[in-house]
């Protein structure tokens, strides 16, 4: 009997530098400025709303996270002189840098052969692996560099927010990540078995058989309570 495991960590190293929500908003009236003098400097923030904003949200501070690791391998190998065997099992987990990801994957295999006679030969080989993901919404790294650090994921009253409130409209890409179901699961199992036998000398009969079988069962969700899952209602009705 074999053993092997391993247990470790994994995080992204560098962070996108972004501006902070103070600095974000002293440019953004520059920018409305140079664009229309007319309607004067604070078009986006007066002054005293911009000194009182700080660092704001940090989006990818919120988003990204140290994912633990695990893998585990169990053996198990032995016979005799007429059966020879070995049975193994895995157990992976990884948890994914983006909260709310993560990858799971059990497996067995199995490999038994024997000679019950001496002319006969007989062997089967079974693998099963089911798999369980957990996946990030497409484009969601992309939403967190380009959302203002000045707009907030929670309302006062604590739900989310909808959206951007500034302008261009991007979804809270907070709620997106926390509450958007998007997973894969999976299961495949491969066998096969033989018989052979030896007629006579340099003569030999073999029969072998085959399986396999591979499903996969993919669930999305929007929720009606996150802006994405609102815009999906409204188009429906």
């Amino acid at each position: 009997m074999t053993y092997d495991g391993s247990i470790g960590v994994q995080r992204v190293l560098k962070k996108i530098d972004v501006l902070n929500a103070h600095d974000f908003a002293i440019l953004r009236n520059e920018a409305l400025y140079d664009a229309n003098p007319s309607l004067g400097p604070y078009q986006y923030r007066k002054q005293a709303e911009i000194d009182q904003l700080g660092e704001g949200t940090n989006w990818q501070k919120e988003a990204f996270r140290t994912g633990n690791i695990q893998n585990h391998q169990l053996a198990l190998s032995g016979g005799a002189e007429k059966v020879q065997y070995f049975l193994g099992a895995n157990y992976f987990d990884q948890q994914g840098v983006i909260v709310n990801t993560d990858f799971k994957r059990l497996g067995f295999r199995s490999n038994i052969n024997a000679n019950p006679f001496d002319r006969l030969q007989v062997g089967a080989n079974v693998s099963i692996n089911k798999t369980n993901a957990q996946i990030a919404p497409t484009g969601i790294v992309n939403a967190l560099l380009i959302m203002p650090p000045t707009a907030t994921i929670y309302e006062p009253n604590g739900a989310y927010t909808l959206r951007n409130p500034f302008e261009n409209i991007f979804a809270n890409p907070i709620a997106t990540l926390k509450e958007t179901t998007n997973t894969s699961n999976g299961l495949r199992i491969l066998g096969t078995s033989f018989a052979q036998y030896r007629i006579l000398e340099g003569l030999q009969a073999k029969v072998l058989f085959g399986v396999d079988l591979n499903s996969r069962n993919d669930k999305f969700y929007l929720p009606s309570y996150i802006y994405e899952g609102v815009d999906q209602k409204v188009r429906q009705v």
